[in-house]
């Protein structure tokens, strides 16, 4: 029997980012990506808001404030069905 192939060398995060379309940022993999988009590649502060396409400032926590509906930081987004 021939020995079994070795373990691929992207990390499991890196494979789970790519195949439901979610960023991939380094080690961090947010859920939230599902959601939001890099508006450039290399930015990762600038987010856009797949709901509403509202660019957030200020990277991938501001950008689920916005979605969540927290007031006072960043707008809300108008679209999302929360």
């Amino acid at each position: 029997m021939a020995p079994s192939q070795p373990p691929s060398e992207q990390p499991i995060l890196g494979s789970i980012a790519s195949s439901t379309g979610s960023a991939y940022i380094g080690d961090n993999l947010d859920i939230v990506w599902e959601w939001n988009s890099l508006k450039d590649i290399n930015n990762k502060k600038a987010v856009i808001c797949d709901f509403c396409l509202k660019t957030t400032m200020g990277g991938i926590t501001r950008a689920k404030r916005h979605q969540m509906g927290m007031k006072g930081d960043v707008g809300v987004c108008q679209k999302n069905l929360t």
